[in-house]
């Protein structure tokens, strides 16, 4: 059984590298941050009608992008995957367990960056090339035959707004 999935807002902390190269404003930007994302879904079932589901994902991610500075380094552009481990298995929600079968995943990340003064502002896109999905399971209280699924992707596409500080 699908759902209505809401996708919900979360956050990330971390830390960014941009390492330039001698080669014309192009640069690499490894990064490792902690990324928290809640989604919810709503599911009708036979035997419980409607059903709220809080999906929480709680993984590291680990961007490797590639990029390239305009307007003497102000404005930047960067392309590159992002690998993912997750630290959520298992979660629960009321009777319904979810079966988290991925520990580690890969995406992909685009996007752009500005800096003013010593602080960074971006935007960025991301994508998965692999997919997460998982299940809500309820057995049922035992009954054969009356287990309930709620499916989600633990892997969505997101839009990311980030702030940092630049310490060099």
């Amino acid at each position: 059984m699908c759902c209505n999935l809401k996708e919900n807002t979360g956050f990330n902390a971390g830390l960014a590298f941009k390492i330039g190269s001698p080669v014309g404003g192009w640069f690499v930007m490894p990064e490792i941050y902690y990324t928290s994302i809640k989604n919810e879904a709503t599911a009708a079932t036979v035997t419980e009608g409607n059903v709220n589901i809080e999906a929480k994902s709680n993984r590291i991610d680990v961007p490797v992008l590639v990029g390239h500075n305009f307007l003497l380094g102000k404005l930047a552009a960067f392309v590159g995957p992002v690998a993912s481990y997750n630290l959520s298995k298992d979660n629960t929600f009321g009777d319904f367990k979810e079966n988290g079968t991925k520990e580690f995943t890969v995406g992909y990340q685009f996007g752009a960056q500005a800096t003013l003064s010593k602080f960074v502002v971006n935007a960025r896109y991301e994508g998965a090339f692999s997919k997460d999905s998982r299940k809500f399971i309820n057995a049922g209280a035992g009954v054969a035959g009356s287990e309930t699924e709620i499916r989600y992707d633990n892997r969505p596409s997101m839009f990311i707004l980030g702030i940092g500080y630049n310490f060099k």
